[in-house]
């Protein structure tokens, strides 16, 4: 982590600090919500006034927040992409694999790479709007 202290004659302090979270977190002190799937850079500012307090912050991450939390890795990167193109039909309500067959068997073609992670076993079937909608 580096950080530079500046301090203005109005006795205003400002705090910046820059640092990265890696993509296999081993060993940390921070306590994060989240188990870090990717690698994150960052900044984070903080104002202090004339008694330290913080009269103003301001944060910025590479990768947006959902990203950060969110559990997932390239494999549903894939399948999310499935999800999203309405090319197959709305997928709400019906298995990842039930919306690759009914999409063959309406003469569409979906990648031979999302039949094998589907057929595969290993990824989530729901798709990505599952229980948030």
């Amino acid at each position: 982590m580096t950080w530079m202290w500046n301090s203005h004659p109005t006795l205003v302090v400002k705090l910046y600090f820059s640092w990265h979270i890696p993509l296999s977190m081993k060993r940390t002190y921070l306590k994060l919500p989240w188990r870090s799937l990717i690698s994150i850079d960052g900044t984070t500012f903080y104002e202090l006034d004339e008694k330290f307090t913080i009269v103003r912050h301001a944060e910025s991450w590479n990768v947006s927040a959902l990203e950060a939390i969110d559990d997932f890795d390239e494999q549903e990167q894939v399948l999310r992409q499935f999800d999203m193109n309405m090319a197959y039909g709305p997928c709400l309500g019906i298995t990842r694999l039930a919306r690759l067959e009914r999409a063959q068997r309406l003469g569409l073609s979906p990648s031979k790479e999302i039949e094998n992670l589907l057929k595969g076993g290993k990824v989530k079937l729901e798709c990505l709007f599952d229980g948030r909608v």
